[in-house]
């Protein structure tokens, strides 16, 4: 499938549904094959959804922000999720200051102001921090 990613006219960004027909798969099938293919080797393939962050999962923050709790250097997250190191460098700089705040009590929609970021965004990032960090839990205010 990761062949099909490139053209002889220029890297193109492929839906799974784009995929889906050019295979001849199901799109369940092609969802599975791309989970397989993230959770054997944890590269994340240039989707569009995913590049473009539009569809429901895995998010590419997500995926940034899980390999970074795995302990995984910046440089390496980069590479895999074919992202510049600025841009994960910032997701993880968003998440740390969600972190901070949330350990402070701060609810979402607090943070959500005072880091500059959608409320969407905040609570991914609450969700995998506490994944992460069940002892968060306690002073993390509940939230809908």
């Amino acid at each position: 499938m990761k062949a099909g990613l490139d053209n002889p006219a220029g890297r193109q960004l492929l839906s799974q549904a784009d995929l889906s027909l050019l295979i001849n798969r199901s799109m369940a099938t092609v969802r599975r094959c791309i989970q397989e293919h993230f959770e054997r080797s944890g590269e994340l393939l240039p989707i569009k959804g995913y590049v473009l962050d539009k569809g429901s999962k895995p998010t590419h923050k997500g995926v940034i922000l899980r390999l970074y709790e795995r302990g995984v250097a910046p440089p390496d997250i980069a590479r895999t999720t074919r992202h510049s190191l600025e841009a994960v460098d910032r997701y993880i700089k968003d998440y740390d200051r969600v972190n901070v705040l949330l350990s402070k009590g701060l609810s979402v929609t607090e943070i959500s102001h005072a880091i500059g970021r959608g409320l969407r965004t905040v609570l991914q990032y609450r969700k995998i921090l506490l994944e992460s960090h069940p002892d968060l839990a306690a002073v993390a205010q509940e939230e809908p």
